[in-house]
């Protein structure tokens, strides 16, 4: 009997691969996203420790105008930056989910052709079991016709 060739090998090891791709585009997109998080929490700790600077400066004295500038200035940079590391954030965000989408319709392509491949197997082992009753059968027959000529 042939050794069992799944017809759509090819197809399936082109599948795998796809996933295989897709999760590693997946666990980039994890990253940045996490990468993205630990800026923003970076980013308002600084505005934190500035405005507590801020307000300990009003609080001790008289301030000078060109420190209270600086303090105002750096806060409000700290400010564009928090928003432009939101934005970021949620652009890796929403990257990261399609790339999640695409490991899931990769894997369950993958799994069509698997399933298709065990049904197949199936089918051939069911033949082969068959064949091999058919061909035992065939040499009990032969056996008891010599055993009835003799």
């Amino acid at each position: 009997m042939k050794r069992f060739r799944f017809s759509l090998q090819s197809v399936h090891n082109l599948r795998l691969t796809l996933r295989e791709c897709a999760e590693r585009e997946l666990a980039e997109k994890e990253c940045a996203v996490a990468e993205a998080i630990e800026r923003l929490a970076d980013i308002q700790r600084k505005q934190s420790e500035a405005t507590r600077a801020y307000t300990e400066l009003m609080r001790t004295g008289e301030p000078k105008a060109h420190e209270i500038a600086i303090c105002a200035a750096y806060i409000a940079r700290l400010e564009q930056q928090e928003r432009e590391a939101r934005a970021r954030l949620a652009q890796l965000e929403r990257e990261r989910d399609l790339a999640r989408q695409k490991v899931i319709e990769a894997a369950q392509a993958a799994e069509t052709t698997e399933k298709l491949r065990e049904r197949q197997y199936a089918q051939h082992r069911s033949e082969v079991l068959r064949l091999e009753q058919q061909l035992l059968d065939e040499i009990a027959t032969l056996s008891v016709a010599r055993q009835l000529t003799r």
